[in-house]
């Protein structure tokens, strides 16, 4: 049984420190036994973990981010103290413990099989190739030179057939890779004529096309140079686009630090513009550590955060960086893909009026070209509404059945059926009958969201709750989801979004009868993450929040990925 982490051996924070650092570890259980595993530090309070401790199934793995305060004034970091993180893990007998605080406290005392990980903390200066590690008086200079930068050292595994890489969308790097380092590409011949094609196009010169009433261009260039309404950085975990706050200077960053601590698991920490050209700066957190869907689900989770918070601002513009110079070809490939359809598809569906600017902050002719070309695929072949929303709705069903009559004899059944019985016992007369809901890609898209929120939150925030409505809106909620288009339509008291309740009484105000006098009410999974109390102004939920409440039983959700319909309920 073995535990394997990576980075291995050092935890390298880059500076400066006036602000959160932070390193994401990677832990792999590499047998099949159950682990568990703490995390231990020498340098209290001022370096945390995440996730201080945890189980790990077999062949499981968890990323978790090794976070260094900010130092302060009378305790500057320096070379008079080693600061390390241990890492304990041993197999675990019971896997039916699911106390972790209580495994280590009666069990890690007597347990002589407990195996430490040292790992030594080296903080390295963002401004210059010098590096020390607390506790060593001797610094490591970097043998980069100005015509060979230094490029930091990065960690690419197999896993399960794919290649996993630890950043997809980079935050801005100041070094480049030389053109001899640079990493090449295999490109078939029409991507290489399409390249020859667009290579007459300078940087200072993006690619627009329109699509429906919104535009997307494509550029190389600096983020920080943008004349727009919103910019756009990028927070990993507790990893920021320093760039950004680096150029916007003291006021952005001010009121980064106190967003974050507030709301350290908030997925959008929103700035003023600073000494940048734009009215504000949207810092947004998506999950790169995914694998072929889950990674294109991921980024297309971050083009929605993005849309979605520009336009509940009433902002018209906004510009997305992407680099990415030391991916793989096929990782850069799922990426363009999915941003690019990912904005196609929020500007078509909600009819936006929105500039979308994406720019390439790499010198990798790759990239661009790949943007370009998607984007004249697109101005190709402009796809109507109607058309797009069929697309996303059939593109991984293996048939056209989403739903199955479940048999009244079977345990499933009755199951549901006491549990509707509970709350609804005196306000109905008849099941006429249960189906259980199976549309594969809506629920690999819940999947993704309630694995970003557990990595995000540390705990389950999964409720079951009720949601009723007439036959035409559940017939497209079985095919599509449970979709925010429809927001409003019975009013907004707590929000903008989708209302679910956990009395299904409630619910059923909502659930109309057909001309047979037949309703209809889901019984769905929903990710609620932090909830905070609702009003009828908000289009997105508060800074550091995921949904809004009525503070008893009601919740609304603004993601149509943060609910699943598990079945639907039709009753007289």
């Amino acid at each position: 049984m073995t535990l394997e982490i990576c980075p291995a051996h050092e935890l390298i924070f880059q500076g400066p420190f006036n602000i959160n650092s932070s390193v994401t570890l990677n832990l792999a259980n590499r047998g099949d036994a159950y682990l568990a595993f703490q995390f231990k530090t020498n340098a209290s309070p001022n370096l945390r973990s995440t996730v201080k401790r945890g189980f790990l199934e077999p062949y499981a793995e968890e990323n978790v981010q090794i976070i260094l305060l900010p130092e302060q004034a009378d305790h500057p970091y320096n070379e008079s103290s080693q600061y390390r993180m241990t890492v304990h893990w041993t197999v675990i007998s019971d896997i039916s413990m699911n106390d972790i605080d209580n495994f280590w406290k009666s069990n890690a005392s007597n347990n002589q099989d407990i195996h430490h990980i040292h790992l030594k903390c080296v903080l390295t200066n963002e401004n210059s190739a010098d590096s020390f590690a607390p506790g060593n008086n001797t610094k490591q200079i970097s043998q980069a030179t100005q015509t060979s930068p230094m490029i930091p050292k990065r960690s690419a595994r197999l896993f399960s057939g794919w290649t996993h890489s630890f950043t997809h969308i980079r935050p801005h790097r100041s070094q480049r890779l030389t053109s001899a380092e640079s990493p090449t590409s295999i490109e078939s011949p029409s991507l290489q004529k399409k390249s020859r094609f667009l290579s007459r196009f300078k940087k200072t010169k993006p690619l627009s096309i329109t699509i429906g009433h919104g535009t997307i261009s494509v550029e190389q260039g600096d983020i920080t140079k943008q004349k727009i309404d919103v910019i756009i950085g990028t927070l990993i975990g507790n990893t920021i686009d320093r760039k950004i706050l680096k150029e916007a200077g003291s006021e952005a960053n001010d009121t980064f630090a106190s967003e974050y601590e507030r709301n350290p698991h908030s997925l959008i920490i929103p700035t003023p513009p600073g000494h940048l050209n734009c009215h504000r700066i949207f810092f947004i957190k998506w999950d790169p550590y995914a694998n072929g869907i889950r990674l294109y689900q991921a980024v297309a989770d971050f083009v929605w955060n993005i849309v979605q918070n520009v336009i509940a601002h009433d902002f018209q513009s906004v510009a997305i960086p992407i680099g990415g110079e030391q991916e793989s070809t096929d990782t850069l490939k799922i990426i363009i893909e999915a941003m690019i359809k990912s904005i196609q598809k929020q500007i078509i569906i909600r009819k936006l009026s929105i500039f979308v600017k994406i720019v390439v902050e790499s010198d990798e002719q790759f990239i661009y070209s790949s943007l370009c070309e998607k984007i004249l695929m697109l101005s190709n072949n402009d796809l109507s509404e109607t058309a797009l929303q069929s697309v996303a709705t059939s593109e991984l069903i293996e048939n056209d059945q989403l739903a199955y009559v479940i048999s009244e004899h079977t345990d499933e059944y009755q199951a549901v059926l006491t549990q509707f019985d509970e709350q609804m016992r005196y306000f109905y007369t008849q099941i006429i009958q249960i189906e259980r809901i199976e549309n594969k890609r809506w629920y690999l898209q819940y999947l993704a969201h309630k694995d970003e929120f557990k990595r995000r939150l540390g705990k389950d925030t999964e409720r079951i709750l009720y949601h009723g409505c007439d036959e035409q809106a559940a017939n497209n909620i079985v095919a599509k989801g449970f979709s925010r288009n429809f927001a409003g339509q019975h009013g907004a008291r707590w929000g903008y979004g989708v209302y679910f309740s956990s009395r299904a009484g409630y619910s059923d105000a909502f659930a109309l009868p057909n001309k047979h006098g037949e309703k209809r009410m889901f019984l769905a999974n929903i990710l609620i993450g932090e909830s905070a109390l609702g009003n009828p102004s908000m289009r997105v939920p508060p800074v550091g929040f995921d949904s809004t409440t009525d503070g008893s039983h009601i919740f609304v959700i603004y993601h149509d990925a943060q609910a699943y319909a598990t079945y639907l309920i039709v009753y007289k």
